[in-house]
């Protein structure tokens, strides 16, 4: 069984937008407008505000199996019944999983590249409910919450936390980046709470703390604003 993009987005967690091309599924942690700001300030920092950081399908299914094709990126984790099981198995561009019916079944999405998929399958009948949280969060910051360089995409605290304290978290972590307001946008996620992680990359962008104070009040002023945090 075929699930439509509409079925699609409603299985998914950690997206603010998904948009289907011929190119395939994509999925994006932020708005594209905030993508572009990072791309002003530099390629490098652009790039990693692409990659599909914290993006997962999350859902209950009775289904005998999770298909798929890997249009983009070459690591996808999997947790089952919110056990961490590995990395998924791709073979000329598809992916299987074969689960044991019923369950909860969360393919974890590339942190550190762009996870782009198409023609994701359950077995025939089967039933697919997204998962229910207790809250939800945005984290925002640089590489300590996109969990830069490590050998676990679900290792990074922002995954952790939200696995341990079952969090509908969207995680716009941000390798090098710092407080700049230009990057900032309301993320349409409505969260319960907000997690700002910046400040360890500022020292290499501002000539003096004044300055370094002055970009950090306009960006958390922005989040108060938007959030009313």
């Amino acid at each position: 069984m075929k699930l439509t993009l509409e079925q699609i987005k409603k299985l998914t967690v950690g997206a603010v937008d998904i948009e289907q091309t011929a190119d395939g599924i994509f999925f994006y942690k932020m708005q594209k407008c905030q993508i572009d700001a990072f791309y002003a300030l530099s390629d490098i920092l652009g790039f990693r505000a692409k990659t599909t950081t914290g993006i997962r399908l999350d859902f209950e299914t009775d289904s005998k199996f999770l298909a798929f094709e890997v249009k983009n990126g070459s690591k996808f984790e999997y947790l089952i019944d919110g056990v961490y099981q590995g990395t998924v198995a791709i073979n000329d561009s598809r992916a299987r999983i074969e689960l044991s019916a019923p369950c909860r079944v969360t393919l974890v999405f590339p942190s550190h590249d762009v996870g782009v998929i198409d023609n994701v399958e359950l077995s025939d009948g089967a039933s697919a409910v997204r998962h229910k949280f207790d809250k939800k969060v945005l984290f925002i910051g640089d590489s300590i919450t996109q969990g830069w360089n490590s050998g676990i995409d679900t290792l990074s605290y922002a995954y952790r936390t939200s696995f341990a304290l079952n969090f509908d978290s969207v995680i716009q972590g941000v390798g090098g980046a710092y407080y700049h307001a230009s990057t900032f946008a309301d993320s349409g996620f409505e969260p319960d709470t907000v997690i700002v992680a910046y400040g360890t990359n500022d020292v290499w962008h501002f000539g003096t703390k004044d300055e370094m104070a002055l970009q950090l009040r306009a960006y958390l002023g922005l989040v108060k604003e938007t959030y009313k945090q």
